[in-house]
């Protein structure tokens, strides 16, 4: 009996361990299974892969050469800039000296000849000059005029008058101003002397106090001549005169009969 009770719980025990021998193997069988398949390797974290490397090598050498570019173009822009105006400060330079070579140049003949002396009265002064125009230019002076004006007074003041006075000032503004007109004047061909004629020539009494002194005087004609080249472009050209009695004074007094003649004082302007 006890063999057999022995037996049994051998027989027992071993029945019993494995079902539990089963169960543990069945427990391992149904563990889930990570991962579908075998992974490629990866590469470390941090290091770019060849391919990566030449493409980043390739942007930057593209980014240098887009740079050099810029730097090229904005260099030619400028130098192309400067070249072209120097180019034509060139034009401009040749066109005006072909301008200034090739243009009239119509003045006065100097002196101006005097026809009836300086005469003091009381309503002013007045005289009788005879103008004559010529041409040192090249090409004919067109629609020649004359404009003039006897100045009386002390010599300081009327010097220092004349050079803001528009029949003196020669410039763009001023011969507008006086309005030259095609068909209107004489028409003057290079260095033929052409004569304007006579003209009376006048100064108010009440001019010539204000200006001048009562007791010594002297008298200056101003004017300027103008005229037109062959494009139609103004000109002109002003003269300055003194009148000098015959014993060489600049100065006299303001009365009666003066007799003189007029000198080219020295300063003049042109257009």
């Amino acid at each position: 009996m006890e063999s057999k009770k022995s037996h049994g719980e051998d027989t027992t025990t071993q029945r019993a361990e494995k079902p539990a021998e089963e169960k543990g193997a069945g427990a391992e069988q149904r563990l889930p299974v990570i991962g579908a398949g075998p992974q490629p390797p990866q590469p470390p974290r941090g290091d770019a892969t060849p391919e990566h490397k030449c493409k980043d090598h390739q942007a930057k050498i593209n980014n240098w050469i887009q740079g050099i570019g810029v730097v090229v173009l904005v260099f030619y822009t400028v130098f192309a800039g400067v070249q072209a105006s120097l180019m034509k400060e060139s034009v401009d330079h040749e066109a005006n000296q072909f301008a200034i070579s090739s243009r009239p140049w119509a003045t006065l003949v100097e002196p101006i000849k005097v026809v009836a002396p300086l005469k003091f009265n009381r309503d002013g002064a007045q005289m009788k000059v005879d103008f004559w125009a010529r041409n040192g230019g090249t090409s004919p002076a067109i629609s020649t005029t004359i404009h003039y004006d006897l100045e009386i007074g002390t010599a300081d003041v009327i010097i220092k008058g004349v050079k803001t006075d528009p029949l003196f000032v020669c410039s763009k503004d001023m011969v507008k101003h006086y309005s030259v007109e095609l068909g209107i004047g004489l028409l003057i061909f290079p260095q033929i002397p052409v004569e304007f004629g006579e003209f009376p020539l006048k100064a108010d009494a009440k001019d010539f106090y204000i200006r001048g002194s009562s007791t010594e005087a002297s008298a200056f004609v101003v004017g300027s001549v103008q005229y037109m080249d062959q494009l139609g472009e103004p000109h002109c050209t002003s003269f300055f005169q003194m009148y000098v009695t015959s014993k060489g004074e600049g100065a006299f007094p303001p009365v009666g009969t003066v007799d003189g003649n007029l000198v080219a004082f020295g300063i003049a302007k042109a257009y």
